[in-house]
């Protein structure tokens, strides 16, 4: 017998929006199978991260988790429903749908984000994909979005400017630098990264060494004066 789904009820759906802060984001009614449990939920993708909430009042979220910590997803038919098995780096979630176009949806939205990461899925977008890649690890790793950063960013663009100058965001705290420096790694953009009289911490200088190690387009790499010991 095929399972028997709750609605989402419009006090719901609002309470949900207002919750996340936006009504730009896709709501989908499903249930969580955890262990002999099954609890019915509301599925909610956001552009990076998904919320499972139980579909009912008042709002609790059962967990949240990054689409970057995806490491699989599964889909495989059961007792006339379809279960989307998705495997993330801290846990396991099978999720329930009552049709192939609901758990489609969900993920081909995950699939979607994802690609925006990754230049060779997605060669249009702007900055080279700087700005998705960059908001996607601001949202996993729990630092908040740095505009001025976004804003720099721009500038370079519509400069035409390909060289990443991290002497233009030393007034920033190191961990939004290295962030920074981190969504590079899958960048088309920037050919050049740069930084002089600046001093590198462990964290960002980690990040540039990842960087050398993923980017396909970085062809040109200058420190100077930045206390690097040999």
């Amino acid at each position: 017998m095929a399972a028997s789904f709750k609605e989402i009820s419009g006090e719901l759906r609002q309470s949900i929006t207002s919750f996340l802060g936006t009504p730009e984001v896709i709501l989908q009614a499903a249930q969580l199978h955890v262990k002999s449990k099954v609890e019915d939920i509301v599925l909610a993708l956001m552009p990076w991260r998904a919320f499972v909430l139980l579909a009912r009042l008042p709002l609790k979220v059962q967990v949240s988790f990054s689409f970057l910590s995806v490491r699989m997803i599964r889909i495989k038919e059961s007792n006339q429903c379809l279960q989307v098995v998705i495997e993330t780096d801290a846990s396991s979630y099978e999720f329930e749908f009552l049709s192939l176009d609901e758990s489609e949806q969900v993920v081909v939205h995950m699939v979607v984000s994802l690609k925006k990461l990754f230049p060779d899925s997605s060669p249009g977008l702007l900055h080279g994909g700087f700005s998705e890649t960059y908001a996607a690890l601001c949202d996993y790793s729990g630092l908040p979005f740095r505009e001025e950063i976004q804003w720099d960013i721009d500038i370079y663009h519509n400069q035409g400017c390909r060289e990443f100058n991290l002497l233009d965001f030393s007034y920033l705290h190191n961990q939004d630098v290295a962030l920074s420096v981190s969504a590079l790694s899958f960048n088309r953009w920037f050919t050049k990264l740069s930084c002089k009289d600046f001093k590198l911490s462990l964290d960002i200088l980690e990040q540039i060494l990842h960087v050398l190690s993923k980017s396909v387009t970085l062809e040109e790499l200058v420190l100077e004066n930045c206390s690097l010991k040999l």
